[in-house]
């Protein structure tokens, strides 16, 4: 059987910066229903959120490496 390959068109430039990840996060998080954004009448560009956080990762990362053996300063 043939393996189909898919040609996908490369995008140039970031993905996101530091500008928008956070709220790139939100929209990623209640896309795939991780959490919610919850609209606010008469606060149109900064919505409240109910969900992990990029800070949570990091912490549960962070813990994961200690537990299996790395040092904390380099894990950190």
């Amino acid at each position: 059987m043939r393996s189909r390959v898919q040609i996908v068109p490369v995008n140039k430039g970031l993905v996101f910066d530091g500008m928008n990840l956070g709220e790139e996060w939100i929209t990623a998080c209640a896309a795939c229903g991780l959490g919610r954004k919850i609209t606010v009448e008469g606060k149109k560009w900064d919505p409240c959120y109910d969900g992990p956080t990029l800070h949570d990762f990091r912490r549960s990362a962070v813990r994961n490496l200690i537990n299996a053996g790395v040092r904390e300063r380099v894990a950190m």
